[in-house]
């Protein structure tokens, strides 16, 4: 892409993704007054692909998830979905090297789009020049505007009353002004409840802070500035400049005819294991990098479960069909346990199931998975380990992910050397 002068962003993270995509999209055409370029995304898939069984209990064709979701107004169309599976021989010390490993990778290419239809669900607030431009009904208490500013102190609360709107689940998104301290110091609470601004792993400097998906919408909003200064700008403590406040997550799957290509590129001598093309469906992963995560997990790859102590993810929209079943897949890495130990898996207050984990199991297990029937358009997995004989067990988990049973495409088999044909 880079050859042929396309511009490439790298993907940190949920949110910085957002940022991107409305500068491109939205932000950038209006104050040039040009059309929006094409925009594409290219998306590995939500997690490790599984083989789901029929009623018979006989293992069916694999199936890998891609996370098709994206915060309205943008769609994402679906144009290609790649598989690609080699033979690699294993490295050794000493000897020449004779075992054969499969690797594969899976990626989904999508073109970005702005939905007209959801940029006119989305309610939007500029805080600029000493005035609330948007919706009627906006209600600032606490205002410290300054050379056109809107401030933020670090002790007293600048409090946002919003008008009445939709009752069902939003996001929020909140835009830092320029200058003053990162947005990521400030205390925000959404009518009491304090929102997690830590950033994702590996963020850079941001402005943007969300979306924050919430089951209702909110009331009141308060916000704190950092506690220590930043010199020679307006707002020492933070400045909000727009806050916005977005409509459920939009698939791009089922908003678009299905036309896109699929395929899984495979050796032509399959060594003895024959590949099967894999059938993809939509999906989400919960893992360490997701912001709102409680309790926090520190470095590596992996969250530590511990002995009676829940782990919660942030609220999350549930991928696919929202009223149908889904299944959900827990990830575990080195699980060493007793024999009475089980890992509960929660939506809010409703258990989904236990799962069983081997006493001893050395490198990545992949638990049988879980049916699910979502309640609504958006969940909140939580996890929690019980072992009645040791107060000090302990998990490595390396994601939970949720898999819809609809199938949006079928890969067809090409061999390695192969060309997509005129897809």
């Amino acid at each position: 892409a880079l050859g042929r002068g396309r511009t490439v962003l790298p993907y940190r993270s949920r949110e910085a993704n957002y940022a991107a995509l409305y500068e491109l999209l939205i932000a950038g055409p209006l104050a040039r007054d040009r059309p929006p370029p094409q925009v594409f995304l290219l998306l590995n898939e939500a997690t490790h692909f599984y083989r789901p069984r029929g009623p018979d209990g006989r293992a069916l064709a694999p199936v890998a998830a891609i996370d098709d979701l994206l915060p309205p107004p943008f769609v994402a169309r679906p144009v290609g979905l790649l598989e690609l599976l080699v033979d690699r021989l294993s490295p050794v010390t000493g000897v020449l090297p004779t075992r054969v490993t499969r690797a594969d990778l899976r990626m989904g290419l999508f073109e970005v789009q702005v939905d007209p239809v959801l940029q006119t669900m989305v309610r939007a607030w500029r805080l600029v020049d000493e005035q609330a431009r948007g919706p009627a009904g906006l209600q600032l208490h606490g205002v410290a505007w300054t050379a056109g500013n809107l401030c933020l102190g670090p002790e007293a609360p600048l409090e946002l009353e919003l008008p009445a709107g939709p009752e069902g689940p939003v996001s929020l998104v909140l835009v830092s002004g320029p200058g003053g301290a990162a947005p990521e110091a400030w205390t925000v609470e959404v009518d009491g409840q304090a929102l997690d601004l830590r950033p994702a792993p590996g963020a850079r400097t941001r402005d943007t802070l969300g979306p924050f998906a919430l089951a209702r919408m909110p009331r009141r909003i308060s916000l704190i500035g950092a506690k220590t200064p930043q010199d020679g700008v307006a707002c020492p403590h933070g400045s909000l400049a727009e806050l916005r406040l977005l409509p459920p997550d939009s698939e791009g799957f089922a908003m678009s005819p299905r036309t896109a290509w699929a395929r899984t590129f495979a050796p032509d001598a399959d060594l003895g294991h024959a590949s099967e093309p894999v059938r993809w469906v939509a999906g989400r992963s919960l893992s360490r990098v997701r912001p709102g995560t409680t309790p926090a997990g520190g470095g590596g790859l992996n969250l530590t479960l511990q002995q009676g102590q829940p782990l919660e993810f942030a609220p999350i929209y549930v991928p696919g069909a929202v009223q149908a079943e889904h299944d959900l897949v827990v990830h575990l890495r080195d699980p060493k346990l007793g024999p009475r130990a089980r890992l509960q898996v929660w939506d809010g207050a409703e258990l989904i199931g236990e799962i069983d984990p081997p006493e001893d199991h050395a490198g990545f297990w992949q638990a049988p998975p879980l049916p699910w029937r979502p309640r609504g358009v958006l969940a909140q997995i939580g996890l929690l380990l019980l072992d009645p004989d040791d107060e000090r067990a302990r998990l490595q988990l390396r994601d939970v992910a949720i898999f819809d049973r609809e199938i949006v495409a079928v890969s067809a088999a090409t061999s390695a050397g192969g060309a997509p044909g005129d897809d």
